[in-house]
């Protein structure tokens, strides 16, 4: 009797622990960023920078949360039209900002929005795109890049990106890509 009184409490309790939410999927991303020198206004050199391996037409690394110090924060919520609001950080730091894209959105009719982007490279100084210059974002056509209620994968370019001296350079087709994300 005395094991009975003991094992209904716990067949009770697994049972509660079962009716919760499953646990999401972790966020992953991956990023290629082409940073462009300008000229005079420009004093960081060009160089690219990685997080995972993406391109344009392949994602042959993503990056899950968590590893490798890698943090990942990301919500792609809409339906129809998108909204993205998703940060990448390792050693370098990825974060886009776009307010509304359709998954039509071509180069020639992209949608705009922001990027910051920091490295190395730029010393830690974060670039980010002035407001009267925003970056455009596109998906290409041919390629599996696309937008749904938590993933992305686009290409991107920013003809000018300034940190906070007012160094001026520029961002040139690159490619990111986030799964998982909240909706």
């Amino acid at each position: 009797m005395r094991l009975v009184r003991l094992a209904f409490p716990l067949v009770a309790l697994a049972g509660l622990v079962s009716c919760g939410d499953p646990v999401p999927p972790t966020p992953q991303a991956a990023f290629f960023v082409n940073f462009s020198d300008t000229g005079a206004s420009c004093p960081q050199g060009s160089h690219q920078s990685e997080l995972g391996v993406v391109s344009a037409i392949a994602r042959t690394g993503v990056v899950v949360d968590g590893t490798n110090n890698t943090q990942i924060r990301c919500t792609v919520s809409g339906s129809g039209t998108f909204k993205i609001d998703a940060r990448a950080t390792q050693v370098d730091s990825l974060t886009l900002n776009v307010p509304s894209i359709s998954p039509t959105a071509t180069q020639a009719a992209p949608a705009t929005g922001n990027v910051a982007f920091l490295s190395a490279e730029t010393a830690g100084n974060q670039y980010s795109a002035p407001s009267e210059t925003p970056c455009q974002f596109w998906f290409q056509q041919g390629t599996p890049q696309s937008v749904d209620a938590g993933k992305v994968w686009l290409t991107f370019q920013c003809p000018q990106v300034i940190d906070g001296n007012g160094n001026q350079c520029r961002i040139t087709e690159s490619f990111a890509l986030f799964e998982n994300c909240s909706q």
